[in-house]
C-alpha cells in the first residue's frame, strides 16, 4: 500500500510539473504594437535534432552555422498601409521589405482568432494583391494539445479566363513543449508541427488544364511575445515527422520593440537589416510629412564615422545603404557602430554590427 501510494504522489507530481512547465499563448500575447520589429536568419540544407512530442524537453538550435539571407518584418499602422481599402477588417499588418519589394500581410487579431485576410507588394517590377478566400484562422489561445485543422488560398489572374488558383491545407499541432537555445537568447516555446499541402490548379479558359500539390512537415516554435523564434521547414514531401535533414532553418536574431522614444513624433518609423552585416546594412525610415533630415552613422566614442544623408525629405518611405566605410570611402574595421536618424528636434538611435 506504502509503494502504491508513492507511485500516486510520484505520478501528480511529474503530471503537475508538465503542466506547469507549459505556456499558453493568449491574443494580446502574440505581438501587435505598431513599431515592433524582427530580423531572422534563414540557412538552407542544415542538420536538426527535432525531439520528440510532449515535453518539457529542450531544443538547441545554436550548432547551425548562419545562412547568407535575412529576412525582416515589422508592424505597421494599418491605415499608412497600400491595401486597407481592399482589407478594411484588417487590424494588424506586418511589412517585409528588400531592395525593390515591399511586402504587405494582413490579419484581423481578435480574442478568440487569428484571422489571415490577405497579402500584397509594392514593387518597382510587378505589384501584387492577393485577397485569401477562403481564410484562416488560428484560434486562440494557443496551448499544448490543441489542433486545427486549415485551408487558405488566393487566385492570380493572368488575363480573363487564364488565372492559378494556389491553395494551403493541412492541420497544426501544438505537439510539445520546452525550453529552445538559439544564438539570440533562450525562451519558453511552444512547438507546432504543421502538415502543409501547398495545391495550384491553372486554369486556361476557365478549363484546368495543370493541378500539382506538394506537401511539407514544418515546426514553429512559438514564444510568448515573440511570436516564432525558430522554423522548421522540410524537403517536399518530406514523410518522416522527426527528419534529421532540414531544407530551411531560420532563427530569429533580432526583437525590438522599436526605438520611438516618449514625445517623439508617433508617425515615424527607422528600422535596419541586416543588423549583423559584412557588405552592408540598409536603413529604412518612413516621413509622415516634410521634415529636415540628417542620418549619421557613429563608433562606439560618439564620434561620426559618416554622413549619409543631410537634407530636406517630403512625406514618403526612404531606404539608405551603408557599406561600412566612412566619409573618405575607408572601409571600418569589424565592431558594433551606431545610426542616429535626426529628424527636426527629435532623434533616433539603434545599433549595428559590422563583422569583416
Amino acid at each position: 500500500m506504502r509503494s502504491l501510494k508513492l507511485y500516486i504522489i510520484i505520478s501528480l507530481f511529474v503530471i503537475f510539473f508538465n503542466l506547469s512547465a507549459q505556456i499558453v499563448i493568449e491574443s494580446d500575447e502574440i505581438p501587435h504594437e505598431v513599431g515592433i520589429h524582427w530580423i531572422k536568419n534563414s540557412s538552407i540544407e542544415v542538420n536538426v535534432n527535432l525531439g520528440t512530442t510532449g515535453g518539457p524537453q529542450t531544443w538547441d538550435f545554436t550548432s547551425q552555422p548562419m545562412g547568407a539571407e535575412n529576412s525582416y518584418l515589422t508592424i505597421v499602422d494599418p491605415a499608412s498601409s497600400p491595401y486597407i481599402d481592399s482589407l478594411p477588417s484588417a487590424n494588424l499588418v506586418y511589412r517585409s521589405p528588400s531592395d525593390s519589394d515591399t511586402v504587405y500581410q494582413y490579419y484581423n487579431r481578435n480574442s478568440d482568432f487569428l484571422i489571415m485576410l490577405g497579402m500584397g507588394g509594392i514593387s518597382t517590377t510587378t505589384p501584387f494583391f492577393w485577397r485569401y478566400e477562403p481564410t484562416d484562422s488560428i484560434p486562440s489561445p494557443q496551448s499544448y494539445g490543441n489542433s486545427h485543422r486549415f485551408r487558405y488560398g488566393f487566385t492570380e489572374t493572368i488575363s480573363p479566363g487564364n488565372y492559378m488558383e494556389y491553395f494551403h491545407y493541412g492541420i497544426q499541432k501544438y505537439d510539445a513543449f520546452g525550453t529552445v537555445n538559439i544564438p539570440y537568447g533562450i525562451y519558453e516555446c511552444l512547438r507546432i508541427r504543421t502538415y502543409d499541402t501547398c495545391a495550384m490548379i491553372m486554369y486556361f479558359s476557365d478549363i484546368p488544364i495543370l493541378y500539382d500539390t506538394t506537401t511539407y512537415i514544418n515546426y514553429q516554435f512559438v514564444a510568448e511575445n515573440y511570436a516564432a523564434v525558430v522554423c522548421v521547414k522540410s524537403h517536399p514531401d518530406e514523410i518522416d515527422t522527426n527528419y534529421s535533414e532540414a531544407y530551411i532553418l531560420e532563427r530569429l536574431t533580432s526583437f525590438t520593440s522599436g526605438i520611438k522614444e516618449h514625445g517623439k513624433p508617433t508617425d515615424i518609423e527607422c528600422t535596419h537589416y541586416p543588423q549583423i552585416f559584412s557588405d552592408y546594412t540598409t536603413i529604412q525610415y518612413s516621413l509622415p510629412e516634410t521634415y529636415n533630415i540628417e542620418l549619421t552613422v557613429h563608433d562606439l566614442t560618439g564620434r561620426t564615422v559618416r554622413k549619409l544623408v543631410k537634407n530636406t525629405q517630403e512625406k514618403g518611405n526612404y531606404l539608405c545603404k551603408w557599406y561600412g566605410n566612412n566619409d573618405a570611402g575607408k572601409k571600418l574595421s569589424s565592431g558594433i557602430y551606431f545610426y542616429r536618424l535626426k529628424v527636426g528636434n527629435n532623434k533616433f538611435t539603434n545599433k549595428v554590427l559590422l563583422i569583416r
